[in-house]
């Protein structure tokens, strides 16, 4: 259901292998020491006249690929369900705007790309974009023809947690504490939706228009500890620089909501005139203000202050005040705008606040926001998930109850975001879009998707998934 930048860290065997090192200790505390300042079976034959890549085997894998978090299963398109129902409208156009060039280009492009933010590389194994994309330069228009080429290029691998206890797998959708969960195995996850909102705003602090849309401040600092501590590559620190009585400057972390609250931004993007919205806002990642002259400014994700993201439905269930079966976002909108005396208590929970940037207009009806590949999104084709876990810019299948309708949701989608609660293998955040889909609106759909699904990652028939 996010869209916020994801919160990187390693777990304690990354730690433990730092510190078992010769010398290591020390590098150990001082990291621990940092973050604390810092941060709170089957075989598949080829078609006939299947031209394999260059040096993939001549024979499908066989055997289950396994990984730190997840279990790649080999399976058949005749294992997806609804696979023969899905119409492929708009996967070609995913595709095309995630290849438009050669998969090195398309890199380039990636590590660039000064207008969105970039995603988290979990390990050296080629990127679901340069693998995709490398096949995608025979990519067909017409459906029956494109059923055809993804059956014949690629291989569906069934997708299973290994270890549920980050959020994964079926507790991900009944864990309403953060008590620990026992390790666990599950090829089912969460599937939520996101979608790009509309807000009411103004360009000068008015009233009705008194909740500013933050800009990423000047003075936020992010540490990359990467180039020095290979095992914290996935570790991004956030904080500020103050100089204290003594003269000596040190790094704080950056304030949190509550903080953030009490100060009128210097800059402000606008200002809107519902809080409720503006935090939703955050949680998408990225919107559209309408302004009273009918002008339209789009925003889109620029940064988020380090700390962790935190539901607050969480929070309105420990209250009592909403029950878990009922703790989808329209629920949660409006119990916040029934219960303005607390609204505010409620929202400070979750101490990340997320920063943005103006996006330009988009040149196509249904081209979104950019995601974490710096290329538009595709409504009810692209989603977000955990960089960790799956390679961005590859196809996946995925299988979920549908938020709008009696039945399931099963199609082809093109992982090309990330957020901060999508954590995990089994775990995908839909993109509906901005506007309506079919007869109800991108924002029913996205608040009321909260579902138990399956993935199935697509990769290059020949070729085992990437070690993650």
């Amino acid at each position: 259901m996010t869209h916020i930048s994801l919160q990187c860290s390693r777990g304690s065997d990354s730690m433990q292998a730092v510190a078992q090192r010769p010398g290591g200790w020390n590098r150990y505390r001082w990291a621990v020491g940092l973050i604390a300042i810092l941060l709170a079976g089957c075989y598949t034959p080829l078609p006939p006249g299947r031209s394999l890549p260059p040096g993939a085997s001549p024979v499908a894998p066989t055997v289950a690929t396994v990984t730190r978090k997840a279990r790649f299963v080999p399976a058949t398109f005749s294992d997806l369900p609804g696979w023969v129902d899905d119409d492929l409208s708009g996967l070609t156009q995913a595709l095309q705007r995630q290849c438009a060039s050669n998969p090195a280009a398309a890199g380039q492009r990636q590590n660039a790309a000064s207008t969105a933010p970039q995603p988290t590389q979990a390990s050296p194994s080629p990127s679901g974009l340069q693998v995709t994309c490398r096949l995608a330069t025979s990519l067909p228009q017409e459906p029956a023809a494109l059923r055809t080429w993804l059956e014949a290029e690629f291989m569906p691998w069934a997708i299973e947690a290994i270890d549920a206890r980050d959020g994964t797998g079926i507790t991900g959708i009944s864990s309403s504490t953060s008590t620990p969960v026992p390790a666990q195995t599950s090829f089912e996850g969460l599937i939520t939706g996101y979608y790009e909102p509309l807000l009411r705003g103004s360009r000068l602090r008015n009233p009705p228009f008194l909740t500013p849309i933050r800009t990423r401040p000047d003075d936020l600092l992010v540490l990359d500890l990467g180039s020095v501590y290979p095992e914290t590559r996935n570790l991004r620190l956030r904080g500020r620089i103050v100089t204290p009585a003594n003269g000596v400057p040190r790094v704080v972390p950056y304030g949190d909501r509550t903080e953030l609250g009490t100060q009128v931004p210097v800059n402000a993007l606008a200002w809107v005139d519902d809080p409720v919205d503006a935090f939703f806002l955050e949680i998408q990642g990225s919107g559209r203000i309408r302004f009273e002259d009918g002008s339209i400014l789009r925003i889109g994700y620029a940064d988020q202050n380090g700390h962790p993201y935190r539901p607050i439905g969480r929070e309105l269930i420990r209250r009592g005040v909403l029950p878990a079966s009922a703790t989808t976002a329209p629920a949660i909108r409006e119990w916040l705008r029934t219960n303005p005396q607390d609204a505010q208590s409620v929202m400070a929970t979750n101490p990340s606040v997320v920063f943005f940037r103006e996006l330009p207009a988009p040149r196509e009806a249904d081209e979104g926001p950019p995601g974490a590949l710096g290329v538009a999104l595709t409504p009810t084709r692209s989603v977000a998930v955990d960089p960790k876990a799956l390679p961005l810019g590859t196809m996946l299948y995925v299988s979920t109850a549908h938020p709008g309708r009696e039945g399931k949701l099963e199609r082809m989608v093109v992982a090309q975001d990330t957020g901060g609660a999508i954590r995990g293998p089994v775990r995908a955040d839909f993109f509906w879009g901005f506007d309506a889909v079919g007869e109800q609106s991108a924002a029913d759909l996205a608040g009321r998707m909260r579902s138990l699904g399956r993935l199935w990652l697509l990769w290059p028939r020949g070729e085992s998934p990437p070690a993650y």
